[in-house]
């Protein structure tokens, strides 16, 4: 599994693990509070030699050093041990304003299944009953948004990716040896509603890559839906000789061992838009080498022509449309 798969889920686990693993679990847990050094500790037995320990130490009058030790905690993909370190500030605007919790973080030593990955860095804020998380990233990952403190921990979080590795963004679904691929990812995925029910929508692209040796020269993505079920709509596929496609259908992201049939069962139709009697079909789409923002598009227009009620004739031509785009 690539550093970007890695990395979504190490962003994922620092905000969500609270919420997903202690809302309907029981841990034991011991610590201590250091009242002359005004410091605390605890730690929480998660069984099987994994652990979490937290580590807080009074620096100032109103901020704290803060250390998470994260030791073989498990999730549905991989293990991860690591070490967040991070500085935690109380401020408020006025006297009478409720104070907020100001933090930033970074992690360390991180070990996905026993091996380094590149670290997390992050800056949040508690308030309001939110979690706000004002900047996090992994690599070419990056993540913005909140998470409520309360049950059932509503989720706003905006997750960017920016040339990623399309072989790593696959296999973090299907698993890393579903596919062989070439190519970058860039576009943004939203997660919202609950963390046990999460909507999913994410607007992604592809360009000149390939899919187990199959190239294509543009995958336009779009998908949304109530997890784990996503459907694909207003999605387009344009092979490395310009043949244009419209991809539609379902996709069970719990279904991983599947999830290379249900992409090869997604139905591919024509490219068609009509208005009022004029339907256009477009048959191919070539991008100018020479200027990226230009394109030229190989269509067959079909007119029908209705003068009066009791006469109609139609007509079909083939074009050819270059666009540029600003």
């Amino acid at each position: 599994m690539g550093r970007w798969a890695i990395g979504l889920f190490l962003i994922a686990g620092v905000l969500m693990t609270p919420a997903l693993a202690f809302a309907q679990k029981s841990f034991l847990f011991d610590g201590g509070i250091n009242f002359q050094n005004k410091s605390f500790n605890l730690k929480i037995d998660l069984g099987e030699d994994k652990w979490i320990t937290v580590d807080v130490a009074k620096q100032t009058e109103n901020s704290y050093q803060a250390t998470f030790h994260i030791e073989h905690l498990t999730t549905p993909f991989f293990e991860i041990s690591t070490v967040l370190e991070g500085t935690l500030e109380l401020r408020s605007k006025t006297a009478r304003t409720p104070k907020s919790l100001v933090g930033k973080i970074a992690s360390k030593y991180t070990l996905i299944n026993y091996k380094p990955i590149e670290e997390l860095t992050g800056e949040f804020e508690i308030r309001d009953g939110k979690m706000h998380i004002n900047s996090l990233s992994v690599g070419n990952l990056s993540s913005r948004g909140s998470i409520a403190m309360t049950a059932p921990y509503n989720l706003d979080l905006k997750f960017q990716l920016s040339s990623v590795d399309l072989h790593n963004f696959i296999a973090f679904f299907a698993g890393p040896q579903a596919v062989e691929a070439e190519g970058l990812v860039n576009g943004d995925i939203y997660v919202t509603e609950s963390v046990e029910h999460p909507y999913l929508r994410g607007n992604l692209n592809s360009y000149n890559g390939s899919v187990n040796r199959i190239g294509f020269d543009s995958i336009i993505l779009n998908a949304q839906g109530l997890y784990p079920i996503i459907a694909v709509e207003q999605s387009t596929v344009t092979n490395d000789e310009g043949l244009i496609s419209e991809i539609s259908g379902k996709v069970d992201l719990s279904s991983r061992d599947h999830l290379k049939q249900q992409i090869k069962s997604l139905v591919r139709t024509p490219v068609v838009t009509q208005e009022g009697g004029n339907v256009e079909w477009t048959l191919k789409r070539v991008k100018d080498n020479d200027q990226s923002s230009a394109s030229t598009e190989l269509k067959v227009l079909h007119k029908t022509d209705s003068s009066d009620d009791s006469s109609e004739s139609s007509s079909g031509m083939v074009g050819v449309e270059r666009k540029v785009e600003f």
